[in-house]
């Protein structure tokens, strides 16, 4: 252990450019005999086998060959599980309006049979609604989160406000596309093939009491949507006013207590009487 505690503090103190470590990169006696203490516990517990068992105490995670320790079982089974999870699960969180609005909506619109009667009428919006926010909206977000999140890295964020102005824009946006859009457009694409673009469009066609309900019917997922892009606005005007970061406290250091005894000086205690 000492010699592994000397190799580390030469190679942090020294440097060394094979590792890309320049000389001096860290001098401090505490720190370097702190980081060869961890190097050296590290290295034991992830090739010293548990007592009465064939896997170490990390169940051989990472695997040594030098030691003789192999990747066990459980360990390739769940490494694999919890890739294939957190592909679906990007998919399924992200890539949902993309498939929705660019994919479904988007390949209901454009065949060349279906875009003769469809073109104009209320299934183009709700392919353009769904496949911008789905393309570009959840990207533009994401990156603007992620840039924020950058700019101030030891800053905690009160993340509720997000999650509202998540679930509130993409349940916004569901809304108004079934509710209203997907409705309306499919009325007209049948109004469209049985009498004509013409009367899919025109104003005795739209104003009739049915469509009057479906456009109203759009409303609840507009409001629901714009609160979820208020509530976007309100967290990042937070971040620089404060209201979005949690506070922390700012612990006084304590001062050290007056020692006593011989410690003190003759004159203090001269005084003192």
């Amino acid at each position: 252990m000492r010699a592994n505690a000397a190799h580390y503090a030469d190679v942090f103190s020294k440097g060394r450019s094979a590792y890309a470590i320049p000389e001096g990169a860290l001098t401090n006696p505490r720190k370097l005999a702190d980081l060869g203490a961890f190097f050296w516990w590290t290295s034991w517990v992830t090739s010293t086998n548990r007592p009465g068992d064939t896997v170490s105490y990390t169940q051989n995670w990472p695997h040594e060959p030098l030691v003789g320790n192999q990747p066990a079982s459980d360990v390739l089974l769940w490494s694999l599980a919890s890739v294939l999870l957190l592909i679906a699960g990007v998919g399924i969180s992200v890539a949902f309006w993309n498939l929705v609005g660019a994919g479904l909506f988007g390949f209901l619109i454009n065949p060349p049979i279906a875009l003769y009667y469809m073109q104009g009428l209320n299934l183009t919006p709700l392919h353009g609604h769904t496949a911008l926010f789905g393309v570009y909206g959840m990207l533009g977000i994401a990156l603007m989160l992620f840039s924020f999140r950058m700019m101030q890295p030891e800053a905690k964020w009160r993340p509720r406000p997000l999650a509202w102005a998540f679930w509130s824009i993409n349940v916004g946006l569901m809304a108004m596309s079934v509710m209203s859009l997907l409705p309306i457009g499919v009325l007209q694409t049948k109004a469209a093939i049985e009498q004509g673009t013409w009367w899919a469009r025109s104003a005795e066609f739209l104003q009739t009491p049915l469509m009057d309900m479906l456009r109203w019917l759009r409303v609840p997922g507009d409001v629901l949507f714009a609160v979820g892009a208020v509530l976007l606005a309100w967290f990042l005007v937070g971040l620089k006013t404060g209201w979005s970061l949690e506070r922390t406290e700012v612990v006084q250091p304590q001062a050290e207590p007056e020692r006593l005894g011989a410690a003190a000086p003759a004159h203090a205690i001269l005084r003192r009487r």
